[in-house]
């Protein structure tokens, strides 16, 4: 290390670093007031004394006699009105600026019928797609849905593989043993478990991943419970079962051997003709796309967790936590996966890495992704059916290897710290 201070090595590693996190931080910054940076309804309004938010509605806003339908010319000192920094909501036709207007190019609006040029920036495009709409709302509002994508995927896919990895590198065919009873009706209640967890709730995950990122994260732990609660009910009537003389025999679960060969079959597979073929059948949803990534994406989490739990299974803390009396479930969670945290950390970002490109990909195959939500990759199959319009590839495309770059540097950066170089 002091040789890569001494070149300088160590210092350019670090920068990258540090400017990968706030852009980072600037994109989940966006993401999370997306509806104020870019909406069609005004964020505050003032008639008379009478105060209104119409952006944190989902109506827009009426005031008996009066719509608002130009709120920026029609202010007055009785009426007060403050829009957005970008006045337009994503996907919004605009017929009069419609035909990709650039961002430089002169842009109209219609006033009574009249065809006059926009005065001022106010309310000018930067930028627009075929129908009008506004590419810099798309963004901002594309932000939101990549980043939810990448975490929501890399949440799910890191619970299916850290858990699972972990059981099978610390317990291996061995360590687990159930009554014939237990085991049998457990593995019946997958299915059932599966069914009230998710496919039961998938329309309140999709509207939830679309109203409210915090929201969808508590409605993602709920159907986990769910899951969870639905196989120990399972295993109630195997403990009865288990009464019974041939059920009550103890039989050995080779977890590892299973999660090995699970692991082997997906990674045989094209992940991504997987996805594109289960989303073509399915109902368009962000919920269904999440699950389907999440899904398919734990396999090298459960890899890289199973070889180091292997790794540390036998070191000395983990036998003087043995030698305590501790239970192997508690060793497994209080001592094992800690120690491993660092090394897993690295895999799931590059999960998420991997999510929000296979998003955008599937969004600019058009596959999956409802037609209402804007994201990166819809905004550049925009660009498909006009060539010149740069702007259509070179913003969102930008946005998409940045994001990439920044989670790949972070990835490496976390890498290099775990190998000590």
């Amino acid at each position: 290390m002091d040789d890569m201070k001494r070149t300088g090595k160590y210092k350019i590693k670090g920068v990258g670093f540090q400017l990968s996190i706030w852009y980072l931080i600037l994109l989940a910054i966006v993401s999370l007031f997306a509806s104020f940076l870019a909406n069609d309804k005004p964020l505050y309004v003032k008639v008379g004394s009478v105060h209104h938010f119409p952006a944190l509605t989902d109506s827009p806003y009426y005031n008996q006699d009066l719509l608002f339908t130009d709120l920026k010319e029609i202010a007055s000192d009785t009426i007060i009105v403050i829009m957005p920094p970008v006045p337009y909501a994503p996907g919004a036709s605009d017929i009069e600026n419609s035909g990709y207007k650039s961002p430089g190019q002169t842009q109209f609006k219609d006033d009574r019928g009249t065809r006059k040029m926009l005065q001022g920036w106010e309310r000018h495009h930067w930028g627009t797609g075929k129908r009008g709409e506004d590419i810099l709302a798309g963004i901002i509002h594309g932000t939101r849905v990549s980043l939810s994508a990448g975490i929501y995927c890399m949440l799910i896919a890191g619970f299916i593989g850290v858990l699972l990895g972990a059981i099978a590198g610390y317990f291996g065919d061995h360590g687990i043993k159930l009554k014939r009873g237990t085991a049998i009706t457990m593995t019946i209640g997958v299915i059932p478990a599966w069914f009230y967890a998710f496919n039961l709730r998938t329309w309140m995950l999709a509207n939830e991943m679309q109203a409210s990122t915090g929201t969808a994260a508590l409605q993602i732990v709920a159907s986990v419970a769910i899951f969870l609660l639905v196989i120990v009910l399972f295993s109630a009537p195997g403990m009865l079962l288990s009464l019974l003389p041939f059920f009550k025999e103890r039989v050995r679960f080779p977890v590892d051997t299973l999660v090995s060969r699970t692991v082997d079959v997906i990674n045989s597979l094209p992940k991504l003709i997987i996805i594109i073929a289960l989303a073509a059948v399915s109902r368009p949803s962000m919920a269904n796309l999440i699950l389907l990534i999440g899904l398919t994406y734990w396999t090298d989490i459960a890899r890289i967790t199973r070889a180091e739990l292997m790794r540390i299974r036998s070191t000395n803390f983990i036998e003087q936590a043995k030698s305590t009396g501790a239970s192997s479930w508690r060793i497994l969670f209080r001592h094992a996966l800690p120690n491993v945290f660092p090394v897993i950390s690295v895999a799931l970002v590059s999960c998420m890495a991997s999510a929000i490109l296979v998003e955008s990909s599937l969004s600019f195959l058009g596959v999956g992704v409802p037609s209402e939500i804007v994201t990166w990759g819809s905004l550049l199959a925009g660009a498909r059916e006009q060539f010149n319009a740069w702007w259509l590839v070179v913003f969102p495309g930008l946005l998409v290897f940045l994001t990439l770059l920044s989670l790949n540097k972070i990835s490496d950066t976390l890498s290099t710290i775990h190998r000590g170089y």
